[in-house]
């Protein structure tokens, strides 16, 4: 029998595994783009060539307070995306003391969060502005602004609305709540409260998942909202390759650009499947294999979108690191009631997990692992273990038969943005 092989990482180091030509449906992998040639005046132009809004000129003025937003996500485009807007602000004479730079990490700082210095903001940044990491648990400080629809009651960081001029700085790809990233989401959560946060991802309770979804999406209809009553006055979101490189920039009213600038981001991340898989395998790549729970998400989710309803999906991750881990399963020992509750009453602040656990419950979940246990696999939903690729595949041909439908979904250097979509 013809196979395909393909490359993957596993325990750490790299090997290869096979699949059968006559089953194999689809091969998925991002549509690389390279980095564009002058990030500054891609910025430059972006800004002053807004889709919606008014020109970045239009919005300066001598003096004027600038609150600049920006992401925690992918340091290495961010930090690029920061230097180029900042050189651009400064060559349009608006001075380093007049603009104040926010870590818009949502809740991800904790409680108390440190300095945020080059490592994630770019070379010499924290000592040319003021830089401010956001707390979202700080119990003053707040500007309370109004109630969405949806019945949010935002507060935001009281610096960022005292300013004159709100700009964030962001990346749009796929989410697995917020439709993509990008657009609003740098006010909520990015400088949120936990209780404006908290009320917003609730909504992540659904039975309807929200990964790609940008209409009808309550979610990120909340955030716009929020944003719209922060006054967020111009948003510049790029595009990023597997590299980190910055392919593509624009900017405008925070919803128009968003909207704009998604076609493009489905072209990097998002390839084209003929129909909904039976059997869909996919290699979490370097860095994640070795842990389930990093393993498992988000692409267990996206998997799930992209399978029948009695598809199986395969995941080729050692879970090496799982083995003396004190607590490894962490909170995917708990049932979705059990996540629900936990929500509901605050103790926690992730519903990420309950919707790995939706996704775990609705599809059967193999994995092709070292070490887990028969308790971890009840814990986890996972519908089977196996020790290697073949016998993961052996048993799925098994549920489903020998002429099952098979996709392989490559995750190397893609982190976590890979969306399969059914043409």
């Amino acid at each position: 029998m013809s196979r395909r092989t393909f490359e993957v990482t596993y325990g750490g180091e790299k090997t290869k595994v096979a699949i059968p030509e006559r089953n194999l449906d689809a091969v998925m992998t991002i549509r690389n783009q390279p980095a564009l040639p002058n990030l500054k005046e891609a910025v430059r132009e972006a800004v002053e060539e807004p889709v919606g809004g008014a020109k970045l000129s239009e919005l300066l003025r001598s003096g004027v307070k600038v609150g600049l937003m920006t992401i925690d996500r992918v340091p290495g485009a961010i930090k690029q995306m920061n230097r180029a807007v900042l050189d651009v602000l400064n060559e349009a004479d608006v001075e380093n003391r007049d603009i104040t730079l926010f870590y818009a990490a949502g809740t991800h700082l904790g409680r108390n969060p440190g300095p945020v210095g080059d490592e994630r903001l770019g070379s010499g940044i924290a000592d040319q502005v003021r830089v401010v990491p956001h707390n979202a648990y700080a119990a003053s400080g707040w500007a309370y602004l109004g109630v969405t629809r949806r019945g949010t009651p935002v507060w935001v960081n009281d610096k960022v609305a005292k300013a004159d001029v709100r700009i964030g700085i962001g990346e749009v790809a796929p989410h697995w709540i917020a439709g993509f990233m990008g657009g609003s989401k740098i006010i909520l959560p990015g400088v949120a409260a936990w209780d404006t946060i908290w009320r917003n991802h609730m909504m992540a309770l659904s039975p309807e998942p929200f990964m790609g979804k940008t209409e009808g999406n309550p979610i990120r209809d909340d955030m716009s909202e929020a944003a719209a009553l922060a006054g967020l006055d111009m948003k510049i979101d790029c595009l990023i390759n597997e590299n980190q490189d910055v392919v593509q920039v624009m900017a405008g009213d925070f919803d128009k650009e968003w909207r704009a600038i998604i076609p493009y981001s489905r072209e990097i991340w998002c390839p084209k499947i003929p129909g909904l898989l039976d059997i869909l395998v996919y290699a979490p790549g370097s860095g994640r294999e070795e842990n389930l729970r990093s393993a498992l998400y988000p692409s267990v989710m996206a998997a799930d979108l992209a399978t029948e309803k009695e598809g199986i999906i395969i995941v080729l991750a050692s879970c090496i690191a799982h083995k003396g881990a004190v607590d490894p399963l962490g909170t995917l020992k708990y049932t979705l009631e059990e996540l629900a509750r936990q929500l509901l009453h605050r103790e926690s602040h992730d519903p990420l997990v309950y919707g790995l656990r939706r996704s775990l419950e609705r599809k059967r979940v193999y994995v092709a692992a070292e070490g887990l246990s028969k308790e971890d696999v009840e814990k986890a939903s996972l519908a089977y273990v196996a020790s290697t690729l073949d016998e993961a595949l052996g048993k799925a041909f098994e549920e489903l038969g020998g002429d099952a439908r098979v996709g392989m979904m490559l995750q190397e250097g893609q982190i976590m943005r890979h969306m399969p979509v059914v043409e």
